[in-house]
């Protein structure tokens, strides 16, 4: 039943993080992760690398994926994708089961209620926000499976959502073969704890 529920969750996160629009591009990204186009209401000058740190997310790139994150977020102190991105990859592997670290959590809730302090412009990037909310919410308060529960439904929910070109914020993605992709860093428990960066309050 935990197996399954674990499937269920990374299921309905690459789902959402897909898009319900979702479509191939041929091109591919000079890092060998694929090319993803997140449709985003942050700056142009932040495009690329956020674009780039969305495919590390959808990799499981973790530490490359958190300073990717950061690094966006210290650029353009309004991109609130950029908080639901740093959360999401604090998550680590659902399929692992472990789930984000208590060391890790409060990271991440301080990332999302800045992101959501932010009001993003678009509706479909709020909801990514909350979707990832689901999952830090009255975090020390619940147990992993729980947690995974509420963010496979909230994600789920998110999946389900129509897209269209006014919610300007629906992915598209194309994976390269796995043989391609660079080698991934690992977030074992020795890993440091992410620093915080600029467009985060203290």
């Amino acid at each position: 039943m935990t197996q399954r529920i674990v499937n269920s969750v990374f299921l309905s996160f690459l789902l959402a993080a897909a898009g319900i629009c979702a479509a191939h591009d041929e091109d591919k990204a000079s890092t060998g992760l694929g090319t993803v186009k997140f449709q985003n209401s942050c700056s142009p000058a932040v495009q690329k690398q956020l674009q780039e740190a969305v495919a590390m997310l959808h990799s499981f790139f973790y530490t490359a994926a958190v300073k990717a994150f950061e690094d966006v977020g210290r650029q353009d102190e309004r991109c609130a994708i950029a908080g639901w991105g740093y959360a999401s990859i604090l998550m680590n592997n659902p399929l692992a089961g472990t789930g984000a670290s208590p060391k890790d959590a409060p990271l991440a809730q301080v990332a999302i209620d800045k992101a959501r302090a932010m009001n993003a412009k678009t509706q479909r990037e709020r909801d990514y926000v909350e979707a990832v909310a689901a999952y830090y919410d009255n975090f020390a308060s619940r147990s992993e499976r729980e947690r995974q529960v509420a963010r496979a439904e909230a994600y789920a929910k998110l999946a389900a959502t129509p897209c269209t070109s006014r919610a300007r914020s629906c992915s598209r993605t194309r994976p390269t073969p796995i043989t391609s992709r660079p080698r991934r860093s690992s977030r074992s428990s020795s890993r440091s704890t992410p620093s915080i960066p600029a467009w985060r309050t203290t």
